[in-house]
Protein backbone atom coordinates (compact mmCIF):
# COMPACT_ATOMS: atom_id res chain seq x y z
CA UNK A 1 0.00 0.00 0.00
CA UNK A 2 2.85 2.43 0.86
CA UNK A 3 4.54 1.74 -2.46
CA UNK A 4 1.29 2.51 -4.30
CA UNK A 5 0.86 5.77 -2.38
CA UNK A 6 4.48 6.75 -3.12
CA UNK A 7 3.94 6.02 -6.81
CA UNK A 8 0.78 8.15 -6.90
CA UNK A 9 2.53 11.05 -5.18
CA UNK A 10 5.46 10.85 -7.63
CA UNK A 11 3.11 10.79 -10.63
CA UNK A 12 1.19 13.80 -9.34
CA UNK A 13 4.41 15.74 -8.77
CA UNK A 14 5.71 14.86 -12.23
CA UNK A 15 2.52 15.42 -14.19
CA UNK A 16 1.00 18.49 -12.54
CA UNK A 17 2.26 21.63 -14.26
CA UNK A 18 4.22 24.05 -12.12
CA UNK A 19 4.16 27.78 -12.77
CA UNK A 20 7.58 29.30 -13.13
CA UNK A 21 7.86 33.03 -12.78
CA UNK A 22 10.68 34.81 -14.55
CA UNK A 23 12.49 37.58 -12.78
CA UNK A 24 12.83 40.95 -14.39
CA UNK A 25 16.26 41.47 -15.92
CA UNK A 26 18.40 44.07 -14.19
CA UNK A 27 20.07 46.58 -16.54
CA UNK A 28 23.57 46.02 -17.83
CA UNK A 29 26.06 43.34 -16.86
CA UNK A 30 27.94 45.84 -14.68
CA UNK A 31 24.73 46.76 -12.85
CA UNK A 32 23.94 43.08 -12.27
CA UNK A 33 27.36 42.61 -10.69
CA UNK A 34 26.73 45.49 -8.28
CA UNK A 35 23.25 44.19 -7.41
CA UNK A 36 24.55 40.68 -6.67
CA UNK A 37 25.41 40.33 -3.03
CA UNK A 38 28.45 38.32 -2.05
CA UNK A 39 28.07 36.35 1.14
CA UNK A 40 31.19 35.21 2.94
CA UNK A 41 29.32 32.13 4.15
CA UNK A 42 28.81 30.97 0.56
CA UNK A 43 32.36 31.75 -0.57
CA UNK A 44 34.25 30.42 2.40
CA UNK A 45 32.09 27.64 3.82
CA UNK A 46 32.94 25.80 6.09
CA UNK A 47 35.17 28.62 7.39
CA UNK A 48 33.36 30.84 9.89
CA UNK A 49 34.65 33.55 12.18
CA UNK A 50 34.10 31.53 15.35
CA UNK A 51 35.96 33.11 18.24
CA UNK A 52 36.99 36.69 17.56
CA UNK A 53 39.77 38.93 18.79
CA UNK A 54 38.70 40.08 22.23
CA UNK A 55 37.08 36.74 23.17
CA UNK A 56 38.70 35.06 26.16
CA UNK A 57 39.71 31.91 24.24
CA UNK A 58 40.88 33.68 21.06
CA UNK A 59 44.58 33.39 22.05
CA UNK A 60 44.12 29.61 22.32
CA UNK A 61 42.65 29.52 18.83
CA UNK A 62 45.65 31.41 17.47
CA UNK A 63 48.08 29.19 19.39
CA UNK A 64 46.48 26.10 17.87
CA UNK A 65 46.76 27.62 14.39
CA UNK A 66 50.43 28.50 14.96
CA UNK A 67 51.27 25.00 16.18
CA UNK A 68 49.45 23.45 13.24
CA UNK A 69 51.41 25.68 10.86
CA UNK A 70 54.72 24.70 12.43
CA UNK A 71 53.89 21.02 11.94
CA UNK A 72 53.43 21.42 8.18
CA UNK A 73 56.79 20.71 6.58
CA UNK A 74 55.96 20.77 2.85
CA UNK A 75 56.35 24.31 1.48
CA UNK A 76 53.35 24.13 -0.85
CA UNK A 77 51.13 22.71 1.88
CA UNK A 78 52.30 25.45 4.21
CA UNK A 79 51.52 28.03 1.51
CA UNK A 80 48.06 26.49 1.21
CA UNK A 81 47.69 26.74 5.00
CA UNK A 82 48.66 30.43 4.94
CA UNK A 83 46.01 31.10 2.29
CA UNK A 84 43.53 29.26 4.54
CA UNK A 85 44.56 31.49 7.46
CA UNK A 86 44.12 34.55 5.22
CA UNK A 87 40.58 33.37 4.58
CA UNK A 88 39.93 32.95 8.31
CA UNK A 89 41.27 36.44 9.10
CA UNK A 90 39.14 37.97 6.32
CA UNK A 91 35.99 36.35 7.71
CA UNK A 92 36.96 37.46 11.23
CA UNK A 93 37.55 41.01 9.99
CA UNK A 94 34.11 41.10 8.40
CA UNK A 95 32.54 39.79 11.62
CA UNK A 96 34.34 42.37 13.78
CA UNK A 97 33.25 45.22 11.50
CA UNK A 98 29.72 43.83 11.58
CA UNK A 99 29.84 44.05 15.39
CA UNK A 100 31.01 47.66 15.20
CA UNK A 101 34.71 47.02 15.85
CA UNK A 102 36.05 48.68 12.71
CA UNK A 103 39.60 48.99 14.06
CA UNK A 104 39.66 45.30 14.93
CA UNK A 105 38.41 44.50 11.43
CA UNK A 106 41.16 46.61 9.88
CA UNK A 107 43.73 44.77 12.01
CA UNK A 108 42.39 41.45 10.72
CA UNK A 109 42.61 42.73 7.13
CA UNK A 110 46.25 43.58 7.84
CA UNK A 111 46.77 39.97 8.93
CA UNK A 112 45.16 38.79 5.69
CA UNK A 113 47.86 40.69 3.82
CA UNK A 114 50.61 39.15 5.99
CA UNK A 115 49.27 35.62 5.48
CA UNK A 116 49.05 36.13 1.72
CA UNK A 117 52.65 37.41 1.71
CA UNK A 118 53.77 34.31 3.62
CA UNK A 119 51.84 32.07 1.20
CA UNK A 120 53.55 33.76 -1.75
CA UNK A 121 56.96 33.29 -0.12
CA UNK A 122 56.34 29.59 0.61
CA UNK A 123 55.33 29.05 -3.04
CA UNK A 124 58.52 30.80 -4.16
CA UNK A 125 60.69 28.65 -1.88
CA UNK A 126 58.96 25.44 -2.97
CA UNK A 127 59.43 26.24 -6.64
CA UNK A 128 63.04 27.23 -6.01
CA UNK A 129 63.57 23.80 -4.43
CA UNK A 130 61.94 22.13 -7.44
CA UNK A 131 58.93 20.79 -5.57
CA UNK A 132 55.59 20.12 -7.25
CA UNK A 133 52.35 21.68 -6.07
CA UNK A 134 49.97 18.74 -6.17
CA UNK A 135 46.45 19.52 -4.96
CA UNK A 136 47.67 22.49 -2.93
CA UNK A 137 47.93 24.69 -6.03
CA UNK A 138 44.34 24.31 -7.20
CA UNK A 139 43.07 24.72 -3.64
CA UNK A 140 45.13 27.90 -3.20
CA UNK A 141 43.87 29.34 -6.48
CA UNK A 142 40.29 28.74 -5.33
CA UNK A 143 40.93 30.29 -1.91
CA UNK A 144 42.67 33.42 -3.17
CA UNK A 145 40.07 33.88 -5.93
CA UNK A 146 37.34 33.79 -3.30
CA UNK A 147 39.29 36.25 -1.15
CA UNK A 148 39.56 38.56 -4.15
CA UNK A 149 35.86 38.21 -5.03
CA UNK A 150 34.82 39.04 -1.48
CA UNK A 151 37.29 41.92 -1.15
CA UNK A 152 36.11 43.54 -4.39
CA UNK A 153 32.50 43.32 -3.27
CA UNK A 154 33.24 44.43 0.30
CA UNK A 155 35.17 47.45 -0.95
CA UNK A 156 31.93 48.67 -2.58
CA UNK A 157 30.16 48.42 0.77
CA UNK A 158 32.27 51.36 2.04
CA UNK A 159 32.65 49.97 5.57
CA UNK A 160 36.42 50.54 5.66
CA UNK A 161 38.83 52.62 3.62
CA UNK A 162 39.62 51.17 0.20
CA UNK A 163 43.33 50.88 0.93
CA UNK A 164 42.82 47.94 3.31
CA UNK A 165 40.99 45.92 0.69
CA UNK A 166 43.21 47.16 -2.15
CA UNK A 167 46.23 45.74 -0.28
CA UNK A 168 44.47 42.38 -0.02
CA UNK A 169 43.53 42.41 -3.71
CA UNK A 170 47.11 43.25 -4.68
CA UNK A 171 48.52 40.39 -2.57
CA UNK A 172 45.99 37.97 -4.07
CA UNK A 173 47.35 38.83 -7.51
CA UNK A 174 50.90 38.26 -6.29
CA UNK A 175 50.03 34.86 -4.85
CA UNK A 176 48.19 33.87 -8.01
CA UNK A 177 51.20 34.94 -10.12
CA UNK A 178 53.53 32.93 -7.88
CA UNK A 179 51.43 29.79 -8.24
Amino acid sequence: MRKLMGLVVMLVLLLVPVNVLAQEEVGSEAQREIVQEVRSFDLFWPVVAGKLKGDAVYPLKRLKENIRGILIFDDFKRADYYSFLATKRLVEGEALIGKGDVEGGKAMFGEVVKNLEMARERVRVAKQNGKGMGDSGSNMVKQVTNIETFSLWYRNQEKVEDRYLDDIIQRVGEVRDAI
